[in-house]
Parts: structure tokens; sequence; C-alpha cells
């Protein structure tokens, strides 16, 4: 059974091989460009791993110890937003991805917080889709970021 947790600071090398298989997969899901990432150092990495109060990252394990999604929320400000997210393709469909978003959301309304933001890619419509099914609702705001190509379509979840 996958199991779902928080990384541990000293699981920082696991959580950096997850992020660069997650850019080389889908880079056009990802502000963060795997050159980008590539380039970062070692205390970068620790940092992204590190425990924090406005960053809650889980990972899915597999039963052989393959890290095989993750999902992060940035929680500096209100609402929230859900980043980072990613479930290797060989566990797309199988319930992974509600495991981690039923973490996340446990995390982010533990905190007092009413809802959860996040933006999707006008190209990833089975992303759009499993939001949606998830209780996500569109705003109809759009975001363009300098250099990225794709426009980025917000959708919230209301945790009341």
């Amino acid at each position: 059974m996958t199991r779902i947790r928080p990384p541990r600071p000293d699981e920082w090398l696991l959580a950096k091989e997850l992020r660069l298989r997650a850019l080389r997969d889908t880079p056009l899901a990802y502000l963060e460009t795997l050159e980008h990432a590539l380039a970062l150092g070692d205390d970068d990495w620790r940092a992204r791993v590190a425990p924090s109060d406005e960053r809650h990252q889980v990972v899915a394990i597999a039963d052989d110890g393959t890290w095989i999604g993750s999902m992060t929320v940035l929680a500096a400000e209100d609402p929230p937003t859900l980043v980072a997210v990613f479930v290797d393709p060989a566990a797309r469909g199988d319930g992974t991805a509600a495991r981690l978003l039923d973490a996340v959301v446990d995390w982010t309304r533990a905190r007092g917080f009413g809802r959860l933001r996040l933006q999707v890619g006008g190209f990833n419509a089975r992303a759009r889709a499993f939001y949606e099914r998830r209780g996500f609702v569109a705003t109809g705001e759009v975001e363009t970021f300098p250099g990225h190509p794709v426009d980025e379509h917000e959708m919230i979840l209301d945790l009341g």
C-alpha cells in the first residue's frame, strides 16, 4: 500500500530526484525549469524538505520504497496555494493523487484556512478534471508568466 507522508530532512536527495523526474516528465506543468532545478545546490534542496509553517510537502512512497508522487502547499498567504503536483505516470489513475490531495487538504484545514488555491495549465485537461471531481471550482482568473508558454487557470476549493 502506498504511504503518504511528509519527507524527512535527510531525504532531500529523494525529493530532488522526484522533482527532476517531474520536470522531465511534464515540463510545461511547472514554472520552474529543469535547468533551474539542476543548478540548485544541496542546501537549496535541503531547504525544500525542511519542516516549515509556511510550506508543507507530502510524498507518495510505493511498497518498494520508490517515491511516486508529491504535492506541496505554500501557506504564506491566505488562501494557501497547492504547487509542485506530480504523480509518476505509472501511478496515475490509481488513487495516489487523491490520497496526496487528502493529506494537503487536511493539513491546510488543520491550520484554520477556509480555502485552498491552485493554478493548472490550460493544456492539462486531465488534471483540471481531477481537481473538479475533488470539488475545486474554476474562478475564471487566468495568469501568464514571463518565459512560461502556458496560461495558468486558477481554481479554488472551499474547505468549509
